[in-house]
């Protein structure tokens, strides 16, 4: 109790310090008490669970512990298919509620005790998965695989070191240092995103084009995963799904109050406008950010809007694979919904502060999919759309993107993972990957 009352103070003065620098300097000697009494506490662990012996097992994790999903769900997945044998743990935040699969151990965060042991799997554990930002504290052994899968693959915004306010963040620029420097394989999708890794995470090391492992049921199009859509949200065969999913805005970083402005979609004039361009009965699906989960629903509650909040369903891909239309703004999700033939639109109201606050890696018109910045032109779009003229883009811009999807990333990422399971030698490891890659 008293180590966890600690770190929550400390915390406390962390988030006041790194959310306006300028104006909380006097917290600055803050974040280095918390550095160091972050970095004796882990190392102190680190020298307790030493003398273990690297295990068979996988530690893996997505967005912070907050959901079970992502690149890192289906790698593992697929370790235990092909060794049923391989303990695997998942790191999870005990303030969100899911499940996993029955075959894996749940180690939660979110005290003391969580901590120590999240630490000991981290220690004895011969491989990592991480689709975000590690922990700056985690003391990385000899022979331990670390694979970063970050979760954005082709994407809008910035990200990272390639955002100003992070580059000037002293937390966050620890964080993106501990991750490049303690992965052993960034992998890719992307001649695109293998850019981004160099520049926005200075990362210098192994780079593996395989493709997304979330993105191999949207190659191979399996219809099994829109059915289970369909029936848990008991729709007819009939309907067509519209999917919205837009990315969260800065005042959600900062713990503040949403601005919904930048998602005010009449939804009851967007219904009738799809159901006249494609002569069918439509259905709207909303999936907010995680970030923004619990402010989402309260928003579509005072809407009262006749669409499905789909924040909770357990899976985006099974998501983006069953709808017929979708809408974001400058989430990467947009380029998985085009991968699987989607028909895609952009309604971005505040391009040009989004863009000067965060940044994109591209301006709307680069995009092969219509934007609006306004109802009545998002409306348009929908009534102009033309599938061909569609295809035809999209097909050019993922050409020059370089993107690689090959419905087999789950699997060539696994065969590694159990490979070095079986070797433990990071050497043996990545002159196996060498062999792999030609």
């Amino acid at each position: 109790m008293i180590f966890d009352r600690i770190i929550y103070m400390v915390n406390i003065g962390r988030n006041m310090f790194t959310r306006d620098c300028k104006i909380n300097l006097p917290y600055k000697a803050l974040h280095i008490i918390y550095d160091l009494a972050a970095y004796l506490q882990c190392l102190v662990v680190y020298l307790c669970f030493r003398p273990f012996p690297l295990k068979r097992k996988v530690v893996a994790t997505c967005f912070n512990g907050k959901k079970y999903g992502d690149n890192t769900r289906y790698i593992i997945e697929k370790i235990h298919e092909s060794d049923p044998t391989v303990d695997i743990v998942w790191i999870k935040d005990k303030g969100y509620n899911y499940s996993v699969a029955p075959y894996v151990r749940i180690v939660e965060t979110s005290n003391g005790i969580g901590r120590i042991r999240t630490a000991y799997e981290y220690c004895t554990a011969r491989a990592w998965l991480d689709t975000h930002l590690i922990d700056r504290y985690l003391i990385k052994r000899r022979d331990q695989l670390f694979i970063e899968t970050w979760h954005g693959g082709l994407g809008i915004k910035r990200i990272e070191g390639d955002v100003e306010k992070f580059r000037l963040n002293y937390f966050q620029n620890k964080k993106i240092a501990a991750t490049s420097n303690k992965a052993d394989i960034f992998i890719s999708n992307s001649d695109h995103l293998s850019q981004i890794y160099r520049r926005a995470f200075n990362y210098k090391g192994l780079i593996w084009k395989c493709g997304y492992p979330k993105n191999d049921m949207i190659v191979q199009g399996d219809r099994k995963y829109r059915d289970n859509v369909y029936k848990y949200y008991k729709l007819k065969s009939t309907d067509k799904i519209l999917l919205y999913a837009p990315t969260f805005r800065k005042e959600i970083e900062n713990g503040e109050k949403a601005d919904f402005g930048p998602y005010d979609i009449n939804f009851t004039k967007l219904k009738k406008a799809l159901e006249k361009k494609w002569k069918t009965d439509w259905v709207i699906l909303v999936r907010w950010h995680p970030n923004m989960a619990a402010q989402g629903k309260a928003y579509l509650e005072k809407q009262k809007y006749e669409v499905i909040d789909a924040t909770e369903y357990a899976d985006m891909q099974e998501l983006i694979l069953s709808c017929s239309a979708f809408i974001s703004d400058y989430s990467s999700c947009i380029f998985d919904a085009a991968l699987a033939g989607v028909p895609c639109f952009i309604y971005a109201v505040d391009y040009v502060d989004y863009a000067k606050d965060r940044g994109t890696y591209y301006k709307m018109s680069e995009l092969p999919f219509l934007s609006a910045d306004n109802n009545a032109k998002l409306l348009q779009n929908i009534e102009k759309f033309d599938l061909s003229y569609y295809i035809n883009r999209w097909n050019v811009f993922k050409e020059e993107a370089g993107l690689k999807e090959t419905g087999h990333a789950a699997d060539d990422i696994a065969d590694l993972v159990n490979y070095h399971l079986c070797y433990g030698s990071i050497e043996k490891t990545m002159g196996y990957l060498k062999i792999v890659e030609k």
